[in-house]
């Protein structure tokens, strides 16, 4: 019996131990951030000629555009700053630079 006890005991501990390693993390809820983002072209496989088949060469670009995206603190380091084509910086939306001024960089 003491065995069993013991057994269950260890754990225990150990499940308790293993959960206070995410519980810091869990608990820093970071605040989100609106941050102007440049996102490069891309291809999405459409069915354009409407016969429910994708054939091959069925393709619509997307193209490269601003849009302002809404990021949890965590990954503002990453996103505000400059892309690895050296060129275009996504900057943070606030009183200075605003979601339309982010927008605007469109048609610049």
């Amino acid at each position: 019996m003491n065995t069993k006890l013991s057994i269950t005991a260890i754990g225990m501990f150990a499940v308790i131990l293993g959960m206070s390693m995410f519980s810091p993390a869990m608990a820093a809820k970071q605040d989100k951030f609106d941050v102007c983002h440049f996102e490069e072209a891309y291809d999405v496989w459409t069915d354009l000629n409407g016969d429910g088949i994708v054939d091959e060469g069925e393709v619509e670009t997307i193209p490269a555009e601003w849009k302002v995206i809404n990021i949890n603190g965590n990954a503002l380091s990453a996103h505000v700053g400059v892309h690895g084509d050296g060129v275009n910086v996504d900057q943070l939306i606030d009183d200075t630079f605003t979601a339309d001024d982010c927008l605007a960089r469109n048609t610049a």
